[in-house]
């Protein structure tokens, strides 16, 4: 991130997905980008299809183009993490990385953010897509920032979802002695003798 002069100025811009449009589309939007005064957008945040269709193939070309059209227009860049939308190849390679709802179904892939953010997959190809993009961009001159993730929507109620559940409870309680008596699960029989006994809280 270079250009330190150019961040002091005030931010007007907005998202831009370009990987919804086709090139001449993205054109015009530069045009009109520049006639309005916008200095800065956020991309890439939904893009990871686009920049890796498959497990092995990669292809920045149209990012790449985005990013020096930006350039040559003045447009700094909020470079997002797309790993609020992970592909289809990723959960059609393990399919348990899809999120479970509160009624304990397994969602479709219909949707940003339909992955489980404990799964050991999904952590592994998230850190290995934010060092792609840093190094594929974290020295241009235009890139402003990065913008991680999205916003957070993660409810998840697997059974990665539950352990990490169960260790968040350990390290705040401690005891659990003292998760029953805070809990008051004394009543109705409720109280846990092992951690194990605590699952997520699921719909009825």
């Amino acid at each position: 991130m270079k250009n330190k002069k150019r961040r002091t100025r005030v931010m007007y811009g907005a998202d831009y997905n370009p990987e919804q449009w086709p090139i001449e589309i993205i054109e015009r939007d530069m045009v009109l980008m520049k006639e309005i005064g916008v200095n800065a957008v956020t991309l890439n945040v939904f893009g990871w299809g686009m920049i890796q269709p498959s497990e092995d193939t990669y292809d920045f070309a149209k990012l790449d183009y985005v990013f020096d059209s930006l350039e040559r227009n003045g447009i700094d860049v909020v470079l997002a993490t797309p790993t609020a939308a992970p592909p289809s190849w990723m959960f059609g390679k393990n399919p348990t990385m899809l999120k479970v709802n509160e009624n304990g179904q397994r969602v479709a892939h219909w949707s940003r953010q339909a992955y489980c953010p404990n799964h050991p997959l999904y952590r592994k190809e998230i850190r290995k897509i934010a060092r792609t993009l840093a190094e594929q961009y974290g020295n241009r001159s235009n890139l402003m920032m990065w913008h991680v993730n999205n916003e957070c929507i993660l409810h998840c109620y697997c059974d990665y979802c539950a352990e990490a559940f169960r260790t968040w409870l350990r390290n705040k309680y401690g005891t659990l002695e003292r998760l029953n008596e805070c809990w008051q699960l004394r009543q109705w029989s409720l109280f846990k003798s092992d951690w194990d006994q605590i699952m997520p809280p699921l719909g009825e």
